[in-house]
This record gives structure tokens, C-alpha cells and sequence, in this order.
């Protein structure tokens, strides 16, 4: 019965960490791209390199290299090979784990290149970049509070900043007056603080237009929290 309890605890726990700040002693040749620990199994870890080509996990004699098919139906007939090689030896709560593993890393590989780029992501597709951590308090939500920001396009294009017309926007943050994704973004940044956000379009206008910018954009703003109103 045990295997099916870790099927159920690991769908529902599954969460991603950026190689960097993974606590994972799993040692590797390359530099990884990405990490994945699971609370329920502390001591299995995966790392994968190269958009997933390959990645790493532990084997009883240090880490193991698994190369990984494109689809995810040839990535599982592969895990089923690798089950029944005995050179491995990979028991059912490994297949699990790593099979977990697969499933965030589809989550989290269309962003790497910005994980790359310093941006660290919420769950809901948030991406924060911090250029320079201001020492003040974090805004409560409710109360107004005063930003600057340039708002640009995946393709570089402009279409606003409060720079360009001298004085800082203000509003009440957390309560629903901007897009989402400026309401989680202002709640995480420190008051003195500077920020590169990036927006995906469920954060941000959707598939509406919104004067200049099409529908579906990824937005980007360069802001800076500065305090309350």
C-alpha cells in the first residue's frame, strides 16, 4: 500500500526550486539548470541539464545520468526501461519521484531562460528579477503606495512609464485596482527596492487589448518601490 500513498503525496506536493538555492548534495560534472527536492523523499534529489535533454539522480553509487526523449510518452516508456534495468535498480518510490520531477520541470523549462537571467518564479507564473533590495518595510495591503516603472514589451517596445511623465503612479496595493501580477509583485518588494517583473498574460491583461499592447503579451516593467503615498 505504501507506493500508493507516495502517488498521492507527491501529486500534491510537487514544488520546484532554482539549482542555486537547492539544498540538494547530489554532485554533477555540469552546472544545473534546475533542481527538484520532494519533503517526503529528503533524500532523493534530480538535476537536469541542457533544457532537459538529460538529468541527473541519485543512484546508490552517486549520481545516475537518464537521457530523456522529447514527448513525454517516449519519456515514459524510457522511465519503464530504466525500471528494469538492473544496473539501476530503481524501485517503485524512485520511479515516483523522478516521475514527479519530470512533471514540474515541464512547468518550470519554458521559463529557464529567465531563471538563467537571475528571475526567480512564484507558483502562479510571477517572474521577479531584483536589481537592488531597498531596506524598508513591505507594503500592507490595502494602503496606498507610490512606484515608479517602465512597462515594455517581450520585443522591447515602450508603451508606458511614469518616468516619462515625471512623478510616481500610486495605488492601494493588493486589492484588485491593477493587474494581478502587480498586486503579487509590489506585496514582495521591500519599499526602497528595485525590480525587473515579469508578467505573463494570465497576470496581466489576458487576451484582451489594452491600448497598445495585444492581446496574449507578456509584459515586463522595470519599477521601483518607493513608500507609501
Amino acid at each position: 500500500m505504501k507506493p500508493i500513498l507516495f502517488i498521492t503525496i507527491l501529486a500534491i506536493t510537487t514544488q520546484f526550486s532554482i539549482a542555486q538555492d537547492c539544498n540538494c548534495e547530489l554532485e554533477i560534472p555540469e552546472e544545473a539548470d534546475y533542481c527538484y527536492q520532494n519533503e517526503f523523499l529528503p533524500e532523493a534529489c534530480a538535476k537536469f541539464i541542457e533544457g532537459a535533454s538529460y538529468f541527473f539522480v541519485k543512484g546508490k553509487k552517486g549520481a545516475v545520468k537518464l537521457n530523456l526523449p522529447d514527448s513525454a510518452e517516449a519519456q515514459l516508456a524510457t522511465l519503464i526501461g530504466y525500471a528494469r534495468n538492473k544496473q539501476y535498480k530503481f524501485k517503485g518510490v524512485d520511479m515516483l519521484f523522478i516521475n514527479a520531477a519530470l512533471e514540474d520541470w515541464r512547468i518550470v523549462e519554458p521559463n529557464l531562460e529567465y531563471i538563467k537571467d537571475g528571475f526567480v518564479f512564484t507558483d502562479s507564473g510571477l517572474g521577479i528579477k531584483l536589481l537592488e533590495e531597498g531596506d524598508g518595510e513591505l507594503p500592507v495591503k490595502g494602503k496606498k503606495i507610490l512606484v515608479h516603472y517602465t512597462g515594455t514589451l517581450e520585443d522591447g517596445t515602450k508603451f508606458d512609464s511614469s518616468l516619462d511623465r515625471g512623478q510616481p503612479f500610486d495605488f492601494p496595493v493588493g486589492v484588485g485596482w491593477v493587474i494581478k501580477g502587480w498586486d503579487e509583485a509590489f506585496a514582495k518588494l521591500k519599499f526602497g527596492s528595485k525590480a525587473i517583473i515579469r508578467i505573463p498574460p494570465e497576470l496581466g491583461y489576458g487576451r484582451k487589448q489594452a491600448g497598445t499592447i495585444p492581446p496574449n503579451s507578456v509584459l515586463y516593467f522595470e519599477v521601483e518601490s518607493i513608500g507609501y503615498k
